[in-house]
């Protein structure tokens, strides 16, 4: 059986887990789900049980982008693919650091200025403007694979636009 170490039993102990209402503080807002907890078996302490914990973490998250309208790691996950970007060319393209990507994908909440430019980035148009206008630090190849991708999004969007204002 599974064992935990309890801090004030001072000693690895059975545990068990039970779903409890915990309030947690996101950036100065107090944030309340209901998550599974572990206690200690003996002496009822709440005890660091670390996938439960990092479980809690991630749905406190989750409710905070829900309330601000964060971008979500699925949305980036999204925007990578759509673009044929991994996690580095993204940060890179953005210039915000190789991790930090991973870092959003993995849950960790962007701050309001990454996560509005995540935003705009969605829209084909913006990145091409982006890549127009600021450069890049892509590699050559990634470049030029980013910029065939955007050609066809955009031909793509116009034929659809197009298509929209005749009514089919």
């Amino acid at each position: 059986m599974e064992t935990l170490y309890c801090s004030r039993c001072n000693l690895f102990t059975e545990f068990r887990v039970q779903q409890t209402y915990e309030t947690h503080q996101v950036r100065g807002e107090e944030i309340t789900i209901l998550t599974d907890v572990a206690y200690c078996a003996h002496c009822n302490e709440k005890v660091f049980h670390e996938e439960l914990d990092n479980r809690t973490l991630l749905k406190v998250y989750d409710e905070y982008r829900k309330r601000k309208g964060l971008i979500t790691p699925e949305r980036i996950r999204a925007i990578r693919t759509k673009y044929g970007l991994s996690q580095r060319a993204l940060g890179r393209l953005l210039k915000l650091g190789e991790i930090t990507i991973n870092r959003y994908e993995n849950g960790a909440l962007p701050s309001d200025a990454h996560n509005e430019l995540l935003i705009l980035i969605e829209d084909p148009a913006n990145v091409q403007i982006l890549l127009d206008q600021a450069g890049s630090s892509l590699t050559e190849r990634e470049e030029a694979n980013l910029r065939k991708r955007l050609d066809n999004l955009l031909a793509t969007s116009t034929q659809e636009l197009l298509m929209e204002s005749r009514g089919v």
